[in-house]
């Protein structure tokens, strides 16, 4: 587990996973590890001072300046400038205290850059296809 552990500051307590989409043809990816370990978050700090210790417990393979955070539960990007805290409306339906509902995670994974490096290949591939 993670995080700090100063009695008085606001904290959640998240399961924690990341799903490995570094290969954009890759369409077998599910979130790992399986049993995802809890994360405890600061309220009142921004996630993206915060992602460097969730990326360093999961061991993730994605360049820390490409994550992203998502909510499994509805697709949401959070917006890691922000706080847990200023993000309550997009954090809406997921539990508190998620304990280890498989359904109720933030997921690490390459986001919006992943998609834009699919739409790069697919227009080169494309573009192959018209020349040859």
């Amino acid at each position: 587990r993670g995080g700090g552990d100063d009695p008085g500051v606001l904290a959640a307590l998240k399961q924690v996973q990341f799903l490995d989409d570094t290969d954009p043809f890759n369409s077998t990816n599910f979130p790992e590890p399986t049993r995802p370990p809890l994360y405890t978050f600061r309220e009142d700090i921004a996630l993206v001072t915060q992602l460097a210790g969730v990326h360093r417990l999961l061991r993730a393979p994605h360049k820390l300046d490409d994550c992203t955070l998502q909510l499994s539960h509805n697709g949401t990007y959070l917006d890691l400038e922000s706080t847990l805290a200023e993000q309550r409306d997009e954090l809406e339906g997921f539990q508190e205290d998620a304990g280890y509902n498989f359904n109720q995670t933030l997921s690490i994974n390459g986001g919006l850059l992943n998609r834009k490096r699919f739409y790069i290949c697919m227009q080169k591939l494309l573009c192959m296809k018209k020349i040859g």
